[in-house]
C-alpha cells in the first residue's frame, strides 16, 4: 500500500537542452505521512528515476522544479521516490 491520498501530476526530466524536449509522463504525488514516518514522494514509471535527477513537476496549480532524491519502493511497473524542491 502507498501512504497518503494520491494527487495526479505530470513529471518531466530536465537535463540541459536534452531535458527540454522530453515529454511529461503521468505520475502521482503522495503527501508525507508523519504517523508512519513517510516522506512526500512521487510514484513514477520505471526507468525515469536516477538519484539527484532534476525534473519539472506539473500540478494543477503550477510547474515546480524538483530533484529526485531516493528510491523508496520499486513495483512491477513503477518506482516510488522522494524528492525536494529545487531553488
Amino acid at each position: 500500500m502507498l501512504p497518503g491520498i494520491p494527487q495526479a501530476v505530470a513529471l518531466r526530466p530536465d537535463e540541459g537542452a536534452r531535458g527540454n524536449g522530453e515529454p511529461y509522463v503521468r505520475a502521482f504525488l503522495l503527501p508525507g505521512v508523519e504517523a508512519i514516518n513517510a516522506p512526500p514522494s512521487l510514484v513514477i514509471p520505471t526507468g525515469i528515476y536516477r538519484a539527484e535527477r532534476p525534473a519539472s513537476l506539473a500540478t494543477e496549480e503550477a510547474i515546480q522544479p524538483v530533484v529526485l532524491k531516493h528510491l523508496l519502493e520499486r513495483g512491477p511497473d513503477f518506482d516510488r521516490v522522494s524528492y525536494e524542491l529545487r531553488r
